[in-house]
């Protein structure tokens, strides 16, 4: 009451019922209470009471998508490609803006820049779209057609060269010299290929970011198991920081560096079922947006000719690729590596802000909101892989446009994870603390128990009490929990009594 008073007799005095208590009794007591010493943050108690009752109400889609406009709303400027996008996509605008990152990762994969750790990170992101069924996910097969159109060109090439490959093949059936399999750089691939065309694919991109993409996650979780070996899942959470993965260095696709970048769709439903382990990593490396809610809404005209803004965007996506894309020049040649102070700074900050918000949110660690502390790692990581590609789309160059932009999808990469997971992370932590104090209690417990035994095996067969003041006496231990040890040796039936003194029972 004195916080929520603001420490003020007078407020004090207004709320607060008499007792039956004499005016001058009331105002001591009142006098008395705002006399001690006030914290500086509000009590743990209030502010979880005040967080209750002003918390947003995000039970549908609509709701969601209110909070987050009002909590990150979209930067008045940005660079033209994007804004270009948004608007093409309508109201699914917003989704459309982060649907496009992986394929812009993609017309960028011989980027490189070393993040705050002094990691080196391509702009590589991992993107599922929810919304419920027959809400549209498809646009992202429009979005993939122009924006990843030289990307699949090149693939086109390639395909034509594995099946003239294919049919000479076929001419020379059993002859002794067959043709070389050609390994062209083809580098959009379906969900439901196998993990060794995976593989086969990223070792043949010259180290470039392959890109996954499909419209049903169904598809991608039925494929998961595509593989003896290893699930698809694996797969990923080495391919979003490019480590190198594989069965064996024996064969052509056996270890390799991989650079993967995913985008999904999919039903509410399906996204929980794909998503069902919060704590094996994956889920920190997607980045969720949700669809527009547009019950009740018709069809979004677009006319069928082709603008200026078309041409413009089309020639921005062409010198993308030619700058950022490769099918001969090999890796690591083929990496070209700059360094992004902004970024970094902007990473650094956004850690800074979202610890202190973590700090704030309880009493002590075991009462703190476990979520925010994981989920603003990976959020730093979009600001600064998203400012690689704000980095090209400004000229090559660091701009507060582009900064601004970064931060908006870093803001929205973690606002909607914690929206979706925060709930399962936070129960999951505290699922994981309680396993971990049985341990540590199990653990002193057996601690405890071994130091009985090392005092039980320098003792003689038979004791006196005098015996074990002697042992403890030359071990540098307490005479005065003498009792308390050999009471503990009899209760677990280590000891028993012989006259005056003891016997051993358990000979260590």
């Amino acid at each position: 009451l004195r916080y929520i008073c603001d420490f003020n007799p007078a407020y004090i005095r207004s709320v607060v019922p008499d007792w039956g208590l004499s005016e001058d009794e009331i105002g001591q007591t009142i006098t008395s209470a705002i006399s001690s010493t006030r914290m500086t943050n509000m009590p743990f108690e209030l502010r979880q009471v005040i967080d209750d009752i002003t918390k947003p109400d995000l039970s549908t889609p609509a709701k969601r998508q209110e909070y987050l406009q009002r909590l990150n709303p979209l930067p008045k400027k940005m660079p033209f490609l994007l804004r270009y996008i948004f608007k093409r996509y309508g109201r699914n605008g917003r989704s459309a803006l982060v649907a496009a990152l992986p394929m812009l990762g993609t017309l960028l994969g011989r980027f490189e820049s070393k993040y705050l750790d002094g990691r080196k990170h391509r702009p590589v992101f991992m993107v599922v779209v929810a919304g419920h069924a027959g809400s549209g996910k498809g646009f992202i097969a429009d979005m993939q057609e122009w924006l990843l159109k030289p990307v699949l060109k090149d693939d086109e090439k390639g395909r034509e060269e594995l099946d003239a490959y294919n049919k000479e093949r076929e001419k020379k059936k059993g002859a002794k010299q067959l043709p070389d399999k050609p390994t062209p750089c083809m580098r959009v691939l379906s969900a439901t290929s196998s993990n060794g065309m995976l593989l086969e694919r990223a070792k043949a991109s010259l180290g470039q970011p392959i890109c996954v993409i499909s419209e049903e996650i169904d598809e991608a979780l039925r494929a998961n198991k595509n593989g003896a070996w290893a699930d698809k899942s694996d797969i990923y959470r080495k391919a979003f920081d490019g480590a190198s993965w594989g069965q064996d260095y024996m064969i052509y696709s056996g270890n390799v560096r991989i650079f993967i970048n995913l985008l999904f769709a999919g039903t509410y439903v399906s996204v929980r079922n794909f998503f069902t382990n919060v704590e094996n990593g994956l889920m920190t490396r997607f980045f969720f947006t949700e669809m527009a809610r547009d019950l009740g809404k018709n069809v979004e005209m677009r006319w069928d000719g082709e603008t200026k803004d078309d041409r413009r965007a089309a020639e921005i996506v062409q010198s993308l690729y030619e700058m950022g894309c490769t099918t001969d020049i090999p890796d690591p040649e083929n990496i070209i590596a700059f360094g992004l102070p902004k970024a970094k700074n902007e990473a650094y900050k956004f850690n800074e802000e979202k610890i202190a918000e973590w700090e704030a949110s309880g009493a002590d660690e075991d009462h703190r909101d476990t979520a925010i502390d994981l989920l603003r790692r990976r959020a730093a990581v979009t600001i600064f892989r998203a400012s690689q590609i704000m980095y090209a789309l400004e000229g090559m160059k660091e701009t507060a446009i582009g900064a601004e932009m970064a931060r908006w999808y870093g803001n929205e990469a973690y606002l909607n994870q914690y929206i979706m997971f925060a709930d399962a992370i936070n129960e999951s932590a505290r699922a994981n603390d309680a396993i971990q104090r049985k341990q540590d209690i199990a653990a002193s417990r057996v601690a405890r128990s071994n130091y009985l035994f090392r005092l039980l095996d320098a003792l003689p067969e038979e004791f006196t009490n005098d015996d074990f003041k002697k042992l403890l006496k030359e071990k540098e231990m307490s005479l005065g929990a003498w009792g308390t040890y050999l009471k503990r040796m009899e209760q677990r039936e280590l000891i028993m009594r012989k006259g005056t003194g003891w016997k051993k029972i358990f000979n260590s």
